[in-house]
């Protein structure tokens, strides 16, 4: 749990310092693991640089439904194909902190350890507030294909910042302009 505080502390910061940074959400989906049929929860910061690269901090739990706990630390980027349409496609590669906790363990090996590599290729919605996305990963230390079914909320797009463009010819005070007498008044 230090190690992804010391993450999101990270990117938070670099986020913060950035000026190439563009928008960034948090978001959540549940994730459903196909060969150890096992159900979870995906938490996650996504920081776009652009159009169409970004990064994501995740953290993802499995909370033991069907046979593993197991918790993933990590973070991935991805590349945006259609960034300009209503949904975008995107390829994502990933590194992640991988420990597990099994129903059926022995006391000397209670937590195990992995660095597993997952890529994979997803779908969401390239604008407005809340962004619905789909994901399919693979895991290449484990040989797992996962899926994933979440919402973004994207900062950029829930809380614009407000300013006052330039007007176009329209008077300053609207329709009317107010009367101004600069007449002097002489004195006798």
């Amino acid at each position: 749990m230090k190690k992804l505080l010391l993450v999101l502390l990270f990117f938070g910061a670099f986020s913060y310092q950035s000026k190439a940074l563009r928008d960034w959400g948090l978001g959540a989906a549940a994730i459903f693991n196909v060969q150890p049929v096992n159900l979870g929860l995906d938490g996650r910061a996504l920081f776009l640089f652009d159009d169409v690269v970004g990064i994501a901090v995740k953290w993802n739990h499995y909370p033991g439904v069907f046979q593993l706990k197991e918790n993933y630390y990590g973070a991935h980027f991805q590349y945006n194909f259609f960034p300009y349409t209503k949904w975008g496609v995107y390829l994502l590669a990933g590194g992640y902190y991988n420990t597990w906790d099994g129903l059926h363990k022995r006391r000397d090996a209670s937590v195990q350890k992995a660095f597993p590599v997952e890529f994979g290729i997803g779908m969401q919605r390239n604008n407005g507030c809340v962004r619905p996305f789909g994901e399919v990963r693979y895991d290449m230390k484990w040989k797992e294909i996962s899926a994933r079914v979440g919402f973004l909320f994207m900062k950029g797009s829930c809380f614009p910042k407000k300013y006052c463009k330039p007007s176009k010819g329209q008077p300053l005070f609207g329709k009317h302009k107010p009367q101004i007498d600069f007449k002097f008044y002489e004195t006798v």
